[in-house]
Formats: structure tokens, sequence, C-alpha cells
């Protein structure tokens, strides 16, 4: 087409089509003709309010998310009576076409996916919001970049999720697609255990090639999924994945995990054992520099003793030579003058390179571990290893938390979505050796390799989205080097004080 829509798009060609309008690929040609996803409602549709209302709901609620796994809203409005959205253009397949065209896939890319819509899935609930209409046909590929986005909010609701529950009458129990509805939304509604359990059936989807329960009959794909067992993964999927998947298609939604994060750090966590040995000593850091950065932007330290201390789930006991770490992790306020400094890319969510307002004394997120890397040569200190990071965080003792073995409260700590952010930094009391944030807030760096079969770094410590499971004193998780997330940041070791 030649003519230009809304005055500045020039369609190029039909990307869908569905029951509610036409996406097309069009470039926008205020703004460079930067390629875009143009969804068009039907004229017919414009009479029924009820299509009307969802078509300005989806457009409204993506317009109000702003996350790395989610189709980005830019424009919204009506022109020559056709009212349209206009996205981020995700050049690559739906989950649906890739599975349609290539079966079933490798375990470690399904993992992958799935930490990234769980990611999606955990932001959104945080923001109040149930998607209420997840499956493999709403989460596009970019297969240039890798990376996966969630989509099509036309069903989503905002809601409050104290109960969980989007409404939970017989209308709400309608919406969905029943291939990938969970159970209990006939008499409950939708909630943010319904959209993970629809995340269960897109990773059995993933990894069998098929989904779990395939009648044809509407009803009856209900009753499967309210009523039969799940089929057996298909033989070689791994342990761990296999669990994930299946703890997410658990009957009961209570059985599930709570959040999305939990989803995350349970894809994270692979069953390899602690590295660690009686014997075993970690290196005192040792990082020269006559004029110390980290003391200039205010890195306070704590001096760790030499000493044994009891490490991981099995308390082994292990000795290590005396160490300073920094008694919260590094903040908004500290990683600034390192961009200022250096130039170096700014966290992803800050605005023209500037921290978000209110948020200088919050940990700094979405940095990758090689940004903490970049960080740490630039201020003259280095990430701690595991080890490390376990005895600050559990003095000596084997304590299962900072402040010993009492499960954790809201008093205690940032986690389980009490608040759904990040806090700022000594918000929470100190606990082991002096030190703020060991538990919940924000995930945070190590130095180490997770294990030996892949380039994963280990992360500690859980996050203000996490189970009291995850935010226990020996839980260790992986994730990918690359990862720049909104619940994971870093603190430093440096040389000893004077």
């Amino acid at each position: 087409m030649t003519n230009l829509f809304a005055d500045h798009f020039a369609i190029q060609r039909e990307l869908g089509r569905g029951s509610f309008g036409v996406v097309h690929l069009a470039l926008d040609t205020r703004l460079g003709n930067r390629p875009v996803a143009l969804k068009v409602l039907h004229p017919a549709l414009n009479a029924d309010p009820q299509t009307l209302a969802l078509f300005e709901n989806e457009a409204g609620l993506l317009a109000g998310l702003d996350h790395d796994h989610i189709v980005t809203v830019y424009d919204a409005g009506v022109w020559q009576n056709q009212r349209y959205i206009v996205m981020r253009y995700v050049d690559g397949p739906t989950l649906a076409e890739v599975v349609r065209d290539e079966g079933a896939q490798e375990p470690e890319r399904v993992a992958a996916w799935l930490r990234q819509a769980a990611d999606a899935l955990a932001y959104a609930h945080g923001q109040k919001m149930i998607h209420r209409d997840l499956k493999a046909a709403n989460l596009l590929w970019d297969r240039g970049r890798d990376r996966l986005y969630l989509s099509d909010f036309g069903l989503a609701k905002a809601v409050e999720l104290s109960g969980g529950s989007s409404s939970g009458g017989s209308k709400d129990a309608m919406t969905g697609t029943a291939a990938y509805r969970a159970p209990e939304v006939r008499n409950t509604g939708h909630t943010v255990a319904s959209d993970l359990y629809s995340l269960g059936v897109i990773g059995y989807e993933l990894l069998a090639g098929r989904r779990p329960f395939t009648d044809t009959d509407p009803l009856d794909l209900l009753l499967a999924h309210a009523t039969d067992p799940v089929p057996p993964l298909p033989e070689g999927t791994p342990m761990w994945l296999g669990e994930v998947v299946m703890r997410l298609l658990e009957k009961d939604a209570g059985a599930r995990y709570a959040t999305g994060a939990d989803v995350v750090a349970a894809l994270s966590e692979r069953r390899a054992p602690a590295k660690a040995t009686s014997a075993a000593r970690a290196p005192t850091p040792s990082v020269a520099s006559t004029k110390p950065v980290w003391e200039q932007i205010g890195v306070k330290l704590v001096r760790i003793p030499a000493g044994d201390f009891l490490y991981g789930d099995a308390k082994e006991r292990v000795y290590l030579d005396e160490f300073w770490i920094a008694e919260t992790p590094v903040t908004n306020r500290q990683y600034k003058a390192f961009v200022d400094a250096t130039g170096h890319r700014a966290p992803d969510h800050w605005q023209n390179g500037a921290v978000p307002e209110g948020k200088e004394e919050h940990p700094v997120v979405r940095v990758s571990w090689y940004d903490a890397q970049d960080f740490c040569q630039w201020a003259g200190c280095q990430l701690p290893d595991e080890r490390q990071w376990e005895k600050a965080a559990r003095g000596t003792d084997g304590r299962e938390y900072p402040w010993g073995d009492e499960e954790p409260t809201p008093q205690h700590c940032n986690f389980g979505e009490n608040v759904g952010n990040t806090t700022p930094v000594r918000r929470y009391p100190a606990y082991a050796n002096g030190l703020y944030d060991m538990a919940g807030n924000v995930w945070e760096w190590c130095q180490d390799l997770y294990d030996d079969a892949h380039d994963w770094r280990v992360v500690r410590g859980g996050s203000f989205g996490n189970s009291r499971r995850l935010v226990r004193g020996a839980c260790r998780v992986n994730w990918s080097p690359n990862y720049r997330l909104r619940n994971l940041g870093f603190r430093v070791v440096c040389p000893p004080g004077p």
C-alpha cells in the first residue's frame, strides 16, 4: 500500500489476522521509518461495545508496562473511524509457529524461553495485572536478538492481587483459551496461579511438540485439565526442567509456584552439587589501588575474619581467609558515578542516563555480570566468590537466614512480593556481620561459574519477588552472565582496610 495510515504509517505487509482485526508491519515515517506492528480493529466491530472495551483495554494496559520481555505500545488512536494500536515490531515467529514448524525444542532453549516468559509475568503481576490468555501464540520470539516478548493483553485485567483473583465469576471463567486454561478458573476466576499453569502448558508443548491435552471439544479439554493426569514428558527431558514444568501443571493451584520470580529462580537452580571441600581456601582479594575509588563513592566495608564456617545445605566446614565485603549492594548513586566517569552503558530503565527519581539509594539493577565486572575494575574491587558471600550472609554457625533460623517475615527483609519492588538499602535491619540486604531485595552476582558445563554464573540472596526458600543463605541459583534483570544487582569485596 502506498497511502499512509494515520498520515505517517506506511503499511508494508500483513503480519496476522484474527477475529478482532489485522496486524500489519508498517514503517513510522515520522521516526526514520522505524518498523512497527500496527494493529487495526475490524471496522465492523466499531459498534460492538464489548469488543471496543477489550481493544482499548489492551492499549491501556500495555502502555503502562515497561519490561524487557513485554511488547511495548508506542501509540494508540482513531483514524477515519478505525481504531489502532502501534506496538514494537518483533521480527520473528510466535512459539506456536515454532512448534508447528520445528516440533519439540531443545531443553536448554525451552528453559531460556520459560525464564523470560516467567520474568515478564512476574513483572505484570507486580503491576497488579493478570494476563488471562497466556498461550504459545502470544509469545513472540525475536530470532536476531534471541529474546522473547509477551503480547496480546486484550483479555488482561488490572486487579487487586491480595487475593490473587481477577473476578471469580462464571463470566471470567469463559475468558482465555481452553487448551491452556487452569482447572480452577471455573470456580475462582483467573489468578496469578492460573497464569502460571498456562506457562506450564507452554513448557510442556515446547518440550513434547504438543500440548498435554489435545481434545478438540472445549468442554472435554477443560475436563481433561481438571481430572486427567499429565502425560509423561519425553525421554531425555532433564529432571530439573521436568520438575519445574510438572509443578506448574499441578491441579492444585496452591501446589504451584507462588510467583513468576520463583519460576525464574527454579529454572536457574540446577541440581549440581556445591563445589566446596573442608580444605578449600578462598583467595584474599588483592586488587591494587593507590586511590581507592570504592571509598570515594561511599562503599562501606565490613571485615569478615579468617576462620571456618558451615557452608551449603550440607553444612560442610570450610576455611576462608580474611576478606572485606560491602555493607550493602551497590546503589544506583554509586553506579551512576561509574557511568559518568567511564561512559559505560547505563541500565536500560534509566531515562536519558538518569537514576529513577527517589531511587538513588536503591540497589542498582538490570546490570549483567559483565557490567558488574567493569564496575569492579573501575572501582578497584571485585565480586565476592560464593563462599565469601555465604559466610558473610550466614556467619559461622550455619544459620538458615542472616538473622537466624526463624522463617522470614515482612519485618525481616524484602521478599515474597510484600513490597513488589526494590527498597532502599538499609531499610531493613543489619544481621549477620552487620550487613544489609543479604536476604531479599535483589539477587547478587557472584564471581563463580555455577558448574563446568556452562558459562552461567552464581547468584545469591533471593529478591523482592522470591519465596522464603530462595532467600536462605545457602540457596544458590545460576543465570546467564548476559542477563540484565529488574531484581538482579551485586555487591563487592575490596582490599583490606587500614
